[in-house]
């Protein structure tokens, strides 16, 4: 049990290791929920909370990266003749009630639509290709 321990203290603070602790801990919850209130979950509502969890602990502590290279983020132009539809989503939860948004613009910048919508419950995946569904549509 010690080696365990000192293998979990080691590689917590590593990708892989958040990764494979986050599955750990999503496996125990499953199974209580199926042993105690009869849920069975499907097997990719489980690897998307996996992905969620583990994108929530690296947002809160970072990544275990050394060297940090920073990029700055900017919104380009579509090439000239095209659209560009920008999307975001939002769900309280994975799944949980969820929406999405989103923004047409032209080759020059200039807004031409904006949308939003509400998925009810659905995954954050769900809602960010219903957005990119709804913005699809509109052009």
């Amino acid at each position: 049990m010690q080696d365990c321990q000192l293998w979990l203290k080691h590689h917590s603070t590593m990708e892989a290791g958040t990764k494979f602790i986050v599955t750990c801990f999503e496996i125990w919850r499953n199974r209580n929920e199926h042993i105690f209130q009869n849920v069975q979950k499907d097997t990719w509502s489980s690897v998307n909370n996996i992905i969620s969890y583990h994108a929530s602990i690296v947002y809160t502590i970072g990544t275990t990266r050394k060297h940090h290279m920073v990029r700055q983020v900017r919104w380009n132009l579509p090439p000239e003749g095209y659209i560009k539809i920008n999307v975001d989503d939002s769900s309280f939860g994975n799944p949980g009630n969820a929406g999405f948004g989103g923004l047409l613009r032209n080759d020059m910048g200039i807004s031409i639509q904006g949308f939003s919508g509400s998925c009810g419950r659905a995954s954050n995946l769900l809602a960010e290709l219903s957005a990119i569904w709804k913005g699809l549509q509109l052009t």
